[in-house]
């Protein structure tokens, strides 16, 4: 009887040091769309996806015009990233639920290669990566200048 309530109290103190460390990680998964883009662009810039709605003449909806600088570069391949999930999907990227896994820097695509959904994860990041260490200028938020 004393070695179970032993073995007992061992296991639960193993539980209680588990779920501590496991809550003060930065991990983070979601099953959302458009939720996986934002979580990519936080995990690999440290900034909101607010900063980059409406940035140059490609981030946000729709997209023209004079690639402004590497940030927009970044969201012209983007575009045509999720341009080439919608011709093999068939759906629009934005809309197809992926299961996104972000720790420490860098995210993967948890949905089994080659579904629609781990192609629209994939686009988001390759995004993230591509924003890291680009140089974010306030001047191009909410300017795509008329060519």
């Amino acid at each position: 009887m004393i070695m179970s309530t032993v073995s007992t109290l061992s296991l639960a103190s193993v539980l209680i040091v588990v779920l501590c460390i496991a809550g003060f990680t930065d991990a983070s998964r979601t099953k959302r769309g458009l939720n996986a883009l934002r979580m990519a662009i936080n995990t690999y810039t440290a900034r909101s996806a607010l900063d980059y709605n409406n940035y140059g003449c490609y981030c946000g909806a729709g997209g023209g015009g004079r690639i402004m600088d590497a940030v927009d570069r970044c969201c012209y391949a983007h575009d045509r990233c999720y341009e080439s999930v919608y011709n093999s999907c068939r759906r629009s990227a934005q809309f197809i639920f992926t299961r996104i896994y972000c720790s420490h820097g860098s995210c993967t695509c948890e949905d089994r290669r080659g579904t629609c959904a781990f192609k629209a994860c994939t686009c988001d990041v390759l995004f993230g990566q591509c924003l890291r260490g680009k140089p974010y200028n306030r001047a191009n938020k909410g300017n795509c200048p008329d060519d």
